[in-house]
């Protein structure tokens, strides 16, 4: 019931495939950062994702307050007041 002393790491680690990684991250910023076609792919995503948040939060609103009355517009109102004056 001592205490086990873990196994000493090994002094030189295989991180190759950190390289790896690394280099086609790279290859994957210099597209989207660098080219034409990379850019307007990130413009669409932004675009779409504003939009997707846009929605939710509408519709969020919407069910938030579904049991208040509409009200009119105050500009719709008062044109209907000058109809009516007329």
């Amino acid at each position: 019931m001592g205490v086990q002393i873990p196994p000493p790491l090994p002094e030189t680690m295989d991180i190759s495939f950190l390289n790896t990684i690394g280099e086609k991250l790279s290859e994957v910023g210099k597209f989207l950062f660098e080219t034409i076609p990379g850019v307007a792919i990130l413009i669409g995503a932004f675009l779409l994702i504003t939009l997707l948040i846009a929605v939710i939060l509408e519709v969020r609103t919407k069910n938030k307050f579904k049991n208040h009355p509409i009200e009119e517009d105050e500009a719709e109102a008062s044109q209907d007041e000058e109809d009516s004056n007329d």
